[in-house]
């Protein structure tokens, strides 16, 4: 099999794409490749970095384990490698073939040295400066406007973890196991529902078909992510953040008063809620903050990072310690988020959101208990019902308690003098009936 330029030369063992292997007699593999290292661990095997022992190039391998491997995951790795042979640019990881090592399923990708954005900030306890991601938004905008516009490809899982490094300062967007090819003729619209879930577009989970604005708001989730050292709403479960942001977007930065007008305004663009109305990828390389890059040095603003190898071995120490931590809640997510599920019905993704989200709402964010009322104050008659609490006579007894009963004695006092002893003593007992009936008549209202 001719694996494509740069390199060139001819594999005596392959597999096609649809699985069926072929060799030639007596051909050793391990005479070809040699491992040298893992550095990776995916859902379906592990990524090691492969030596072609004839040119002396170096390669990433991802080994597939097929006993793991649904009908649809096998559809979707299928897909995956046609898409990497077709696409071609500098900005993306390119495709050098797929063999047979080791009794197993191998495809082999251009070796980024350096490791994913994401694992130099795990393993390097750091996050990226403004001019880094200046330029490294600059490169993944490009690498969009060519699989959008020259290869009618949606990516759908643009975050850290998928843009690498190299020691060249060569920047390269990769797995495209998730991605989606529109014919160019059709609307370039779908409405699957798969992704990472902290970077997923809001119009995903909103029941709309959605297109390549989707890969623009997780540019821009990127851009927080690589500013921050995670992304927006990564302290809830999944379900929760899918939630939060299909109904409120983007929340804003941790530390908002840390970053210039220029980076703030450009993740606002790129997380406008509404798809139609954010900027496409050429637009965005006119921004401010993009044009910027024009005038850094990368070799410079890099080298730090690319000056020492990245230790995979700490890389894969904490993305372990990560897993064996998960959270129940990430488990019961993957039914509906799962790339290698091949996507559910939206109906039934849209049941399973809603039972998740309900059991969330109960279980972890129950809604504070409401204040007690504040205690009434005791009223001469006793509790009052409102129509007669609100009285103008009743509030002045209420605010005036004194002063009422100083008014009482005084009226009796006058009663007296005019009317004589018998009269009073025949008011004040008209009046303490009255009370008493007026006191009753609460208590049983």
């Amino acid at each position: 099999m001719e694996i494509s330029n740069p390199t060139n030369f001819q594999h005596v063992t392959h597999i096609g794409q649809d699985f069926k292997w072929s060799m030639e007699d007596g051909t050793d593999v391990s005479n070809i490749f040699k491992v040298i290292r893992k550095i990776g661990a995916g859902g379906f095997g592990d990524v090691y970095e492969m030596e072609h022992i004839p040119s002396g190039i170096h390669m990433a391998g991802k080994s597939v384990s097929v006993e793991k491997m649904t009908r649809t995951s096998k559809t979707h790795l299928a897909r995956e490698i046609d898409l990497l042979r077709k696409v071609m640019s500098p900005y993306t990881v390119q495709y050098y073939g797929s063999i047979d090592f080791e009794g197993s399923p191998m495809i082999l990708l251009e070796f980024c040295n350096r490791g994913s954005l994401y694992d130099i900030m795990k393993a390097k306890k750091m996050t990226f400066s403004e001019d880094q991601i200046s330029v490294i938004m600059k490169d993944m905008i490009t690498a969009l406007i060519i699989l959008h516009k020259n290869f009618h490809v949606l990516h759908r899982d643009v975050k850290a973890g998928n843009i690498l490094l190299n020691s060249s300062c060569q920047i390269k967007l990769t797995d495209f196991g998730i991605s989606c090819q529109f014919s160019s003729t059709s609307s370039q619209r779908t409405q699957t529902i798969t992704g990472t879930p902290y970077w997923m577009a809001p119009e995903i989970m909103n029941d709309d078909h959605y297109g390549y604005p989707a890969d623009i708001w997780s540019l821009g989730i990127t851009a927080v992510e690589l500013a921050e050292g995670q992304p927006p709403y990564s302290e809830l479960p999944y379900t929760r953040a899918l939630v939060e942001i299909s109904t409120k977007g983007f929340p804003g930065f941790r530390k908002g008063n840390k970053y210039t007008q220029e980076f703030v305004n450009f993740i606002r663009e790129c997380t406008v809620m509404d798809p139609e109305k954010r900027p496409g990828p050429e637009q965005l390389l006119k921004h401010p903050f993009i044009l910027r890059a024009n005038d850094l040095n990368r070799e410079e603003l890099f080298s730090d990072i690319i000056a020492e190898p990245l230790d995979f071995n700490e890389v894969l120490k904490e993305e372990e310690e990560e897993d064996e931590y998960a959270s129940e809640d990430e488990g019961k997510i993957e039914e509906i988020m799962d790339p290698r599920s091949g996507g559910i019905s939206k109906e039934r993704a849209t049941r399973i959101l809603k039972k998740y989200t309900q059991e969330i709402e109960i279980v972890e964010y129950q809604p504070p208990k409401p204040a007690p009322p504040p205690p009434q104050k005791s009223h001469l008659f006793g509790e009052l019902p409102p129509e007669m609490r609100n009285h103008p006579l009743m509030v002045w007894i209420d605010n005036n308690q004194f002063l009422a009963i100083l008014s009482f004695f005084i009226i009796i006092l006058i009663a007296e003098r005019i009317f004589g002893p018998l009269a009073t003593i025949f008011i004040l007992a008209s009046m303490v009936c009255l009370l008493l009936y007026l006191k009753n008549y609460i208590q049983n209202k």
